[in-house]
């Protein structure tokens, strides 16, 4: 965004190494000529009809991995009217994927004719030399390199070996040759995602990076390929003797790398480094001064533990007040961490209950800190109903949809019937009270309740009908789906566990969980099911103000299937299951934060009432798999999130 204020107008040249889908290059078109109409929503439409329904069943969708079809076309109103359209060549190695971007391409052009120049696609490898190159993707999705889009296609490690299935030769190329064979003097950006192999690409460009021909660089880093073995730190250094700054890119924020190195920042996880040229000086310079913000002083631990703590919801914190929008996400001192940790310890023997039955206390200062607009609310194993109940309680206290009155209609169905919690549900929740009234001018929310159990599906239709008799709104705002979800589309088994294998039979029986085919019994049923990503695209839903999730032991398979829609900005709020069952008793807890952390979110265990934070204050003590609530704020809600820091965990300022 800064590029077209800090550069003089010119006509840029752009090579996108692993063009995949187009999104990168959607992106600086949409940066330097937004008047083509070529951005992030204009592509996936395109790719969405080449891809014709396909794109929910591999990894990323037709949205991307990162949710980049969700990215607003930012300059559009701003950009600098006398930019000539830059030349991007779009290199991509798989046939299939570089067949859809011809596809998408011949689609945009029609609208916008200078991409026939502008946008120039090549089907071809890069790595460090100019040989043939076979591509394969990895061993859980072979037939990535012949399914269009797929973003796992990555060149094989070691070529003299028998070729895996699905593996595809491509032509290759370096870098300087690429450069050469299309008679390029320079190159304004280049970005790299090979999938792993971004260091043997990087060695086919050093000779081109030790010039003034390139002045942005940009390419992906992580643990896997050639990332096994070669450290970010040996990258780094080789570049700044080149004359490069490096980033990690942030959500905003940039890490800086250069001369700035710990063995912290060694940490092989799916990132992106940028890096400026420092001859391009006015650029080198506003990126430190003005992006490298966790450079700017925070209070020291010393400080924080010698300030007195909040007095509590509701009250002016004694602490010093974090601002994220100023100081970035929220650090932990170890000191404070520990201390959380401690006062965690000792809540949960006073009370077991702490976070497996939370009093979400959070959920009450939102229509106060959110402005009124038509939320849409995900509801993610619905069972009876009561995380709807409580939402439509807070959200549109008008109607008569609170725990009381859905307990009543439940029990009444129910008949006494003996299930797992009863018609009250496991953490009594028909005995929570109504919520305070709503403020004026809420209209009423749209709450998608996603259940599998047929009978308990069954049993919500008839509590609808009860309800919406007195409510007709909610016959549109409470809507219903017999669904199962995963993280993607197709038939779904589900069953009881061994004590109770006719669970999914019930209605209302709270244990009903997904099964492995292979450990399936006769009480097994069928479902349809849906990841997030196709359950937004199949809706038509731009945003989930509120993404609930109960899964029985499968929560983290949900999220695999939303991570592309939560990388975006569509969703704000994020709730989850956790403990030590179904896909929680191999999968950490520390995993899912650190990644939910990339895409820019705040979590927290959701206590009674006290939020507990996770995020970049973990010990381990926090990985204890029980019943547990996690609840997650999105980081460009910053009002919330410093609400929920400053005034709800009050275990880091007692």
């Amino acid at each position: 965004q800064e590029l077209p204020k800090v550069w003089s107008p010119r006509p840029l040249v752009v090579l996108d190494i692993g063009c995949n889908k187009g999104y990168t290059s959607a992106k600086m078109f949409s940066t330097f000529a937004p008047q083509l109409n070529f951005n992030a929503q204009s592509l996936h439409t395109s790719v969405r009809q080449a891809l014709a329904g396909v794109g929910a069943k591999y990894s990323g969708g037709e949205c991307g991995v990162c949710g980049d079809c969700h990215e607003k076309d930012v300059n559009q109103e701003r950009a600098p009217a006398n930019w000539p359209v830059p030349q991007v060549h779009c290199v991509e190695p798989s046939p299939s994927t570089f067949k859809l971007l011809q596809t998408t391409k011949a689609n945009l052009v029609t609208t916008a004719p200078l991409l026939e120049n502008g946008w120039v696609l090549h089907n071809l490898g890069m790595s460090s030399s100019d040989a043939p190159l076979l591509f394969s993707g990895p061993p859980n999705e072979p037939l990535a390199c012949r399914t269009a889009g797929q973003e796992t296609c990555g060149l094989v490690l070691d070529p003299s070996a028998p070729a895996p299935p699905g593996a595809v030769t491509v032509n290759g190329s370096s870098v300087a040759s690429f450069f050469t064979a299309n008679h390029l003097t320079k190159v304004d950006i280049l970005k790299i995602d090979a999938e792993g192999f971004d260091p043997m690409v990087l060695e086919g460009a050093y000779s081109v990076l030790g010039g003034d021909a390139v002045k942005v660089l940009m390419f992906e880093y992580h643990g896997i390929g050639k990332w096994k073995t070669i450290d970010l730190k040996g990258v780094v250094e080789r570049l700044d003797s080149s004359g490069w700054d490096c980033y990690l890119d942030g959500a905003p924020e940039m890490v800086r790398l250069t001369r700035c190195w710990t063995p912290a920042l060694e940490f092989k996880w799916w990132s992106n480094v940028v890096c400026f040229k420092r001859d391009a000086s006015p650029l080198a310079d506003t990126v430190l001064t003005k992006f490298a913000s966790f450079l700017t002083p925070t209070p020291s631990a010393n400080a924080l533990q010698q300030t007195p703590a909040s007095g509590g919801p509701g009250s002016t914190p004694q602490h010093p007040l974090h601002n994220t929008k100023e100081k970035g996400p929220f650090q932990c001192p170890p000191v404070l961490a520990a201390k959380q940790a401690g006062a965690l310890a000792a809540a949960k023997k006073r009370n077991w209950k702490f976070s497996a039955c939370s009093d979400a206390a959070w959920l009450k200062v939102l229509p106060l800190m959110w402005d009124p607009r038509p939320l849409r609310i995900m509801d993610i194993g619905c069972n009876k109903g009561y995380t709807s109940a409580k939402l439509f309680s807070t959200f549109a206290s008008s109607l008569h949809f609170n725990a009381q009155t859905l307990h009543g209609f439940v029990k009444e169905t129910l008949a006494g019937k003996p299930i797992s919690g009863g018609a009250c549900g496991v953490c009594n929740d028909c005995t929570e009270g109504p919520a305070s009234p709503t403020p004026a001018g809420w209209p009423t929310p749209t709450v998608h309740c996603v259940e599998p159990s047929p009978s308990t599906f069954a049993l919500l239709q008839r509590t609808k009908a009860r309800l919406a008799a007195r409510d007709p709104i909610l016959q549109t705002h409470w809507l219903l789906h017999n669904l199962g979800m995963a993280d993607r589309e197709g038939m779904l088994l589900f069953e009881g566990p061994p004590r109770e294998p006719t669970a999914c039979q019930n209605a209302g029986q709270e244990t009903c969980g997904m099964v492995d085919a292979a450990l399936a019994t006769l009480a097994a049923i069928k479902v349809n099911g849906s990841s997030v990503s196709a359950f937004v695209a199949n809706n038509h839903l731009s945003k989930i103000d509120i993404l609930k999730i109960d899964a029985e032991g499968f929560d983290p398979m949900v999220l695999e299937g939303a991570y592309s829609v939560l990388a975006g900005d569509a969703v704000k709020v994020l709730m989850f299951e956790y403990h030590g069952i179904g896909v929680w008793k191999t999968k950490s807890l520390q995993s899912v934060v650190e990644k939910l952390d990339v895409f820019g979110w705040d979590c927290y265990l959701d206590g009674s009432p006290e939020l507990v934070r996770l995020t970049r204050c973990w010990v381990p003590e926090l990985e204890f798999k029980f019943w547990s609530n996690v609840v997650c704020f999105k980081r460009d809600e910053s009002a919330l999130v410093d609400f929920v820091l400053n005034e709800l965990a009050a275990f880091l300022w007692q």
